[in-house]
């Protein structure tokens, strides 16, 4: 089985080169990372302890859910983040 990793920088077009992919070949399997980050992220307490315990708690909303703006600010303005 082959397999093809597809990378690139923010906006590039990763994801709509996946979505061609999947109408040319519906019998193919692809990962999502960024999925999957998201996943961990949502539902994985120890994954949000530990970013709480890097970027601070007010990164988070009131009812817990990870405010993305705010951490995607820090870490690009950040290099070192």
């Amino acid at each position: 089985m082959a397999v093809i990793g597809i990378t690139g920088g923010i906006s590039t077009g990763k994801s709509t080169l996946c979505a061609c992919l999947r109408e040319i070949v519906p019998s193919a399997k692809f990962f999502d990372a960024d999925h999957a980050a998201h996943q961990l992220v949502d539902f994985d307490p120890e994954v949000k302890k530990e970013i709480r315990r890097e970027f601070g708690s007010a990164i988070f909303s009131a009812d817990q859910e990870l405010n993305r703006e705010k951490l995607r600010h820090i870490v690009f303005k950040d290099a070192a983040k």
